[in-house]
């Protein structure tokens, strides 16, 4: 069947309305999407989104989108987002994006124009691949559907079943060739681009095709939608109404009373588990994040903006770990601990730089050490490194949540960051070879 073809009965299935929406990056995908819609929708509009960065390239992606749009006589915004300076605390390039672009659908279809966008199979095999790796449910790993209603915004992905090169055939076949090419998209370093150029490429070549991580995503779509109709016919009230549900209808549910933006993370699971167990009537408050806390009552589980209705993030706790050598701090889900001993005693896992379990020369650390939270500004010279680099760019490589960046442990030798427990250490007091004694620190998170 033909890509028009896929859209037109696409469209018929859905009962889309004439006025639509289409995202227009001028990649391939979108461009074969647009002329497929205006096929079956002549008024739609085309609606290319300038991020304010890659400079003259994305000035040139937006012109070419224009032009193509002009000789067609297709309806054409172009929209300036300018991502970089518009970020908010804590918040990736990609984040930023991704939000800024949400926010751009949602005041152009007002809740009633449909939005569609280009994504085709390839995309959802690299994201089934990138969701894996970071332990999502089905819910999450089958996040590119067909149609999800997000923040009011109806948005639509006829390609799903069509793969790269069907797309890229089906412009040829239209007279269309030079559709816009991404180089950063050659660029390994990002692990979308290592997903598509080296990880699907070697198990093509392993199992000869992929057909099965097709039919894998498809079983995973199936009982994605069961498990949400299931926890949608649900409707909790009190904290023993929430302990009563399994967990996979509790972790879906939970995802209900968020923001979009925030996701429900596996320590978000557990501290609501814990508090569900231990609840006894008297009023509990978990925290989410930096701005989002769920309280408990006896009569019900709500969710409570940070600085309103929940406690602000924990103030600074100052550890004497010579004379506390175990620091307790349930408010972040875990508990540090120090020991004193030779080099040769130290665990295997104290050797990396990003692990639980971290080892500094005994000489340098001073008798009391800081325990707080992320602050916007913080900077810290990584092991390996000579320079200081901002903690959100250690994060933001880290592929740390931003939802989960405030419940991380910072450690201070004075005023200097010395570890982000469970993330990166510090260059600050090595351990050398003429180094006799370390001081090993852990964070034991709760399981």
């Amino acid at each position: 069947m033909s890509l028009t073809n896929i859209i037109a009965e696409f469209l018929s299935a859905n009962r889309i309305p004439e006025q639509v929406i289409c995202g227009f990056s001028g990649g391939a995908d979108s461009t074969a999407l647009l002329l497929g819609l205006h096929a079956a929708r002549p008024g739609v509009l085309a609606v290319h989104c300038h991020h304010g960065l890659r400079g003259k390239d994305a000035d040139d992606d937006a012109e070419w989108c224009r032009q193509f749009c002009q000789k067609r006589g297709i309806r054409f915004q172009l929209l300036h987002l300018e991502v970089p300076s518009h970020r908010q605390p804590g918040e990736s390039i990609e984040e930023a994006a991704r939000r800024q672009r949400l926010e751009t659908w949602q005041k152009l279809s007002d809740g009633n124009i449909p939005v569609f966008l280009g994504h085709h199979g390839d995309d959802a095999l690299e994201d089934l691949f990138l969701k894996m790796a970071r332990g999502a449910n089905s819910s999450g790993l089958t996040g590119l559907r067909p149609y999800r209603s997000i923040a009011g915004v109806k948005l639509y992905r006829p390609l799903l079943t069509v793969r790269r090169q069907e797309i890229e055939s089906y412009l040829l076949e239209h007279g269309v060739s030079d559709w816009r090419l991404d180089a950063t998209n050659a660029e390994n370093i990002f692990r979308r681009n290592a997903v598509r150029n080296q990880l699907l490429p070697l198990f093509r070549r392993i199992f000869d095709t992929d057909a099965g991580l097709e039919q894998c995503l498809r079983t995973l779509r199936q009982d994605a939608d069961c498990l949400e109709a299931a926890a949608d016919a649900r409707q909790p009230v009190t904290p023993a109404d929430w302990q009563a549900l399994p967990d996979a209808l509790r972790v879906r549910l939970l995802q209900r009373l968020l923001p979009t933006e925030v996701t429900v993370s596996h320590r978000t699971l557990t501290r609501l588990n814990s508090a569900l167990q231990d609840f006894a009537g008297v009023p509990l408050t978990v925290s989410i994040n930096h701005d989002f806390a769920l309280r408990l009552t006896r009569d019900n589980v709500r969710l409570v903006r940070i600085g309103q209705d929940a406690p602000a993030p924990p103030p600074p706790r100052s550890w004497p770990w010579q004379t506390c050598p175990a620091l307790a701090l349930p408010e972040l889900g875990g508990e540090l601990q120090a020991t004193v001993s030779t080099p040769d005693a130290v665990p295997a896992e104290a050797h990396s730089p990003a692990a639980e379990v971290v080892t500094f020369a005994a000489e340098f650390m001073p008798p009391t050490l800081t325990v707080r939270t992320w602050q916007p500004g913080d900077r810290m010279t990584p092991f390996g490194a000579t320079t200081a680099k901002k903690l959100q760019d250690i994060f933001t490589d880290a592929h740390i949540p931003r939802d989960e960046r405030h419940r991380l442990p910072i450690v201070l030798a004075g005023d200097e960051i010395i570890w982000v427990a469970g993330v990166r250490r510090a260059a600050w007091a090595p351990v050398r070879p003429n180094t006799q004694r370390v001081v090993t620190l852990t964070w034991q998170c709760e399981n």
